[in-house]
Order: C-alpha cells, then sequence, then structure tokens
C-alpha cells in the first residue's frame, strides 16, 4: 500500500452558535457564484499533495479505491472550552487510538468490533516503514493532532529512558516527514488560552543531523499547511516567531501559509463587500483550489490548474529555522 491518509475533521465548537437562521440569511448575501474572484495567496515551500501517496506501488492496490467505510476518519465535534478542561485526556485518547491503528496496520486488520491498539503490539508503528501519513485537520483540530504526536513521542522517551534499546516505533517515525493541512488553522488564537508547549526555541538544536539533540526529536520534519480566510475572526496565518515560541521545537516544523478567500464577497450590505463569516470558516469542503492543493500539493506536475492559474504564490525555500 502507497500510503496512508488519516484525517482528523476536529471542528471546534464554531458552527453551532445560531447557526440555523443565521446560515440561511447569510447564504443569501453571497456573492454571484458565477464569477470567481476570490484571493488565493501562498507563501512558503512547495510540498507533496496526497496524490502522491496513493498511487499504485508494487503493484497493490490504490488506497482512493477503498470504500469510504474503511478509511481512517476521525470525526469529533469539540469546543475549545472542553479541551481545555477534563476533556482534554478523552480526546487525545481517541486521536492517538485513531494514528495509533494506522500506523500499526492495513486498512483490511482494522477491527470491526472495538478494540485498543496497544504499544506492545509487535505490530505497532509497523506501517511507517512503508506509509505516507497526512492529516486534515479543522480548526481546534490543528492544536490536537500536534498534541497527539507530541504525547505519544513523551510516553516513548519516557521508555526510553529506562530501558537499553530504542523503541522501533521511535525510530521509524524520527525518521518520518508528517503533512498537516490545517484548514481554519487556529493555532495562534489558541496558544492565548492553552499551556506553553513543551519546548520551544530550540529547532536549530533538534532538527539538523550533527545537533546536540538530535536523536530527541519527534519526527524528522512535520510540515505544516496552513489555510485561513481573512474573513474569519478564528483564524488566523502563522507568523514565523510562531514556528519557534507556538509549536514544539522536536516537531522539527516548517509552515506554509495558504490565504483564500473561502467566502464569496457581496455588496449587499457593506460598500466595501460582505463575507458571510460562517463560510469563511466551514467552507472548505467545497474549494476546488484547498482540495487541489491537498490532493495534487504545490509546485508539483499534479498541482492543478485551479491552483496554478488562480493562486499566487512566493516561493520561499523550506527551512528548519
Amino acid at each position: 500500500m502507497a500510503g496512508i491518509f488519516a484525517t482528523a475533521l476536529l471542528l471546534g465548537g464554531c458552527a453551532g452558535f445560531g447557526e440555523g437562521l443565521v446560515r440561511a440569511v447569510l447564504s443569501q448575501m453571497e456573492g454571484d457564484p458565477e464569477v470567481d474572484t476570490r484571493a488565493c495567496e501562498i507563501q512558503g515551500a512547495p510540498f507533496d499533495g496526497i496524490l502522491v501517496a496513493i498511487q499504485s506501488q508494487d503493484g497493490q492496490g490504490r488506497i482512493g479505491n477503498a470504500p469510504t467505510s474503511e478509511r481512517s476518519v476521525v470525526k469529533v465535534m469539540v469546543d475549545p472550552l472542553v479541551y481545555v478542561g477534563a476533556g482534554r485526556q478523552k480526546i487525545l485518547s481517541a486521536i492517538r487510538q485513531s494514528m495509533c491503528w494506522a500506523y500499526s496496520t492495513e486498512w483490511g486488520e482494522f477491527p470491526e468490533a472495538p478494540a485498543q491498539c496497544r504499544q506492545d503490539d509487535p505490530r505497532y508503528g509497523s506501517r511507517l516503514k512503508m506509509d505516507r501519513f497526512f492529516f486534515v485537520t479543522h480548526s481546534l483540530g490543528s492544536r490536537i493532532v500536534l498534541d497527539a504526536l507530541e504525547t505519544t513521542a513523551d510516553d516513548l522517551f519516557a521508555q526510553l529512558d529506562s530501558d537499553t534499546e530504542t523503541s522501533p516505533f521511535l525510530t521509524n517515525l524520527q525518521h518520518h516527514t508528517v503533512t498537516v493541512f490545517m484548514l481554519a488553522n487556529q493555532l495562534p488564537l489558541l496558544q492565548a488560552g492553552f499551556d506553553p508547549v513543551p519546548v520551544t526555541g530550540q529547532i536549530g538544536a533538534y532538527c539538523m543531523p550533527d545537533a546536540p539533540l538530535y536523536d530527541r526529536r519527534i519526527v524528522a520534519r512535520t510540515r505544516v499547511i496552513a489555510f485561513s480566510d481573512p474573513n474569519d475572526l478564528l483564524s488566523y496565518p502563522i507568523p514565523d516567531d510562531f514556528v519557534q515560541y507556538g509549536i514544539d521545537s522536536r516537531l522539527c516544523p516548517t509552515v506554509v501559509n495558504m490565504s483564500l478567500n473561502i467566502a464569496r464577497v457581496s455588496r449587499l450590505l457593506a460598500r466595501d463587500g460582505f463575507a458571510n463569516p460562517l463560510t469563511a470558516h466551514t467552507g472548505y469542503n467545497d474549494d476546488e483550489r484547498v482540495i487541489g492543493l491537498m490532493i495534487g500539493g504545490l509546485g508539483r506536475p499534479e498541482t492543478p490548474p485551479a491552483v496554478t492559474e488562480r493562486c499566487n504564490w512566493i516561493q520561499v525555500e523550506e527551512a528548519l529555522r
């Protein structure tokens, strides 16, 4: 199997506030669907899309043909207040279980009945050497996936400190590049009310091959593809300095910022235009530029015209800083 597509659609309790009537009214104020002048600005390095991972390899079938019911999809509706409070560990446990099964089994081996994926299973992490992993998050999910990676690694490092041998899972994970597509990215907003991440300001010390803490990194690299709409008050691009103080250095993060108008602009009520804020936050699933970037990547032969013809791209060299 060429790849694993683990999707975490984690909605931060933002689509529920008086949504019924508000959505009905605002939907009548959207711009002309026949004229698409929405902006699309990209800053960052090229990256692979999911298509690279799902193409046939060694005569095995494509994951893209698997029935939806057989794909690893975690849909969790989460409110930020619940995640900050007592529900955090339960939420992380659910996401880590999904990751564990994806890392350790093929599609046909997923249990049909409830079962726990355990670190002492001989197959634990066996797929890391063969598969590529992509995560798609929404809103609060941007923080939850990174927290799940951090806490999984913390458990393994705790074992490493007491054992003489490094866990094969940890070794495989440390040589793996993880891509996280963050729709309606909320990392900068959430950091204001959350506990600080464990390790910051030390990317160079953890992520360069000759660095003193290289053996304590979590992954080889985490590519954060951060999507945001300027008309979404809950989502923001990731500033350069946030990579240093807001993301765990052990994840070896790099960031590509995608600033797109997801919601169409109407001039019905405002001279300078009005965009539906609900669509700006939740309308990513229907945007062909977003889908094109996730599937075909950026700066690749597979990148579709919806991206190459309708987005302005400032290419920045990918660097661990």
